[in-house]
């Protein structure tokens, strides 16, 4: 089972300018948690998605849209639709770790990114084990 999300580079740049344009929000999130499991897993995956072509890992803060309604189990609403802060890994190639930069990698095929989101409404499925804290994290 695939622990990760192929998402597009428009929706990943959305879920940033969501959090990036909605500063004055509440920011309601004070850590994020995930599994060793989960975690490992995503990397190996990730790792044999690339082929040799990963370096790193870049963390960006994003905004979930939400609906009218009530927010899914495990993530709070922040206002304007939108969730609370929330993070998501996106693989780099040509990583420098001395100045942090590198290229967002986009699969060739499919030509999306292989990423691993925090609290996705859409989520992976049944075993993902990410969590924001609040609400989750007692």
């Amino acid at each position: 089972m695939d622990h990760g999300t192929l998402i597009s580079e428009i929706n990943l740049k959305q879920l940033v300018s969501n959090f990036r344009n909605n500063r004055n929000l509440p920011f309601t999130t004070d850590a994020a948690a995930i599994s060793l499991e989960q975690l490992e897993s995503y990397i190996a995956e990730a790792k044999t998605k690339y082929s040799g072509n990963l370096d790193g890992f870049r963390i960006y803060f994003i905004r979930y849209p939400l609906g009218d309604g009530p927010a899914p189990a495990g993530i709070g609403k922040a206002g304007n639709n939108l969730s609370q802060p929330s993070v998501v890994f996106v693989p780099l190639k040509n990583y420098d770790a001395a100045t942090g930069a590198g290229e967002d990698s986009v699969l060739e095929n499919p030509g999306d990114l292989y990423v691993l989101s925090f609290g996705d409404p859409a989520g992976p499925g049944g075993d993902d084990s990410t969590a924001l804290c609040p609400p989750k994290c007692g």
